[in-house]
């Protein structure tokens, strides 16, 4: 799945709702230029 996202609060907002579902041994890529709130 591709998920477009516009600025660092959006990606925030994602990884807010995505790890509590996360498991041990689950993987993400996030990819995007440098400031976007990926670390």
């Amino acid at each position: 799945m591709r998920i477009a996202l516009e600025d660092a609060e959006a990606t925030g907002r994602l990884g807010a709702v995505i790890a509590p579902l996360l498991q041990r041994g689950d993987a993400l890529l996030l990819l995007g230029p440098l400031g976007m709130g990926k670390s």
